[in-house]
């Protein structure tokens, strides 16, 4: 059975900036060569941890989203590697069940109707910007004029 996977792991960075990348690649290998599929990476970044982890306060955060047979036991492949390999700070692996996936498609619903009222507000104020504003008539109080006549 074909299942959606979602993998999370913090790289310790304070060594070699580039200890990421290396950590990252390995990851997406394994998993593709155990036959899952890599749908989505996500780098975050670095960034700063909510406690010290092994007397580090910072990190560089990953996110994989891959699908995989079931039958294929990728999640404790990953696991014996995040164990084995000390750079990993923290690691979560889990499978994505349909009420995640439902809330992410309303997300990306409301998204994207965010998205469209901005760029038709856009377009609106750029149309409205085209077109000349008709010159204003101030009204004329003749009184106004005799007073400025006589001084």
């Amino acid at each position: 059975m074909e299942r959606l996977y979602n993998t999370i792991f913090i790289v310790d960075i304070s060594q070699n900036p580039d200890e990421s990348e290396t950590v990252t690649s390995r990851i997406q290998q394994l998993i593709e060569d155990y036959g899952g599929i890599i749908k989505k990476l996500n780098r975050w970044g670095k960034r700063r941890l909510t406690y010290q982890i092994m007397k580090k306060s910072h990190g560089f955060y990953v996110e994989i989203e891959f699908t995989a047979n079931s039958r294929l036991n990728i999640p404790n492949t990953l696991e014996a590697e995040y164990r084995i390999n000390d750079r990993v700070l923290r690691h979560m692996t889990y499978i994505v069940d349909k009420k995640e996936l439902i809330q992410r498609e309303k997300n990306s619903g409301k998204i994207q109707r965010a998205e469209d009222r901005n760029n038709a507000a856009k377009a609106q104020s750029l149309d409205a910007s085209k077109s000349p504003l008709p010159a204003l008539e101030l009204p004329v109080d003749p009184e106004k004029d005799n007073q400025s006549a006589k001084e």
